[in-house]
């Protein structure tokens, strides 16, 4: 029995992995934000979230995403 350390198809999935969690779906968002897939649609569609189109389909970064957040998070705010 030989054991496999490297692979060129398992590091192709791992880096496929990473790349659909640093961009994300209007589903993903709306679940990561806990809204609804409408409401976070129309925040893409109008330029609040900063979003861009892959075809038909509207994608978020996730490091934009979170500094979106970060920006509209008050120090000290009240929860």
């Amino acid at each position: 029995m030989h054991t496999i350390l490297w692979s060129p198809v398992a590091m192709d999935t791992r880096s496929r992995h990473r790349v659909e969690k640093e961009v994300l779906t209007l589903e993903e968002v709306a679940e990561y934000l806990r809204l609804s897939k409408k409401t976070v649609y129309k925040m893409a569609r109008s330029g609040e979230l900063p979003a861009f189109k892959a075809g038909n389909h509207w994608r978020l970064k996730r490091p934009e995403l979170d500094e979106w957040i970060r920006r509209r998070t008050r120090v000290g705010a009240a929860s």
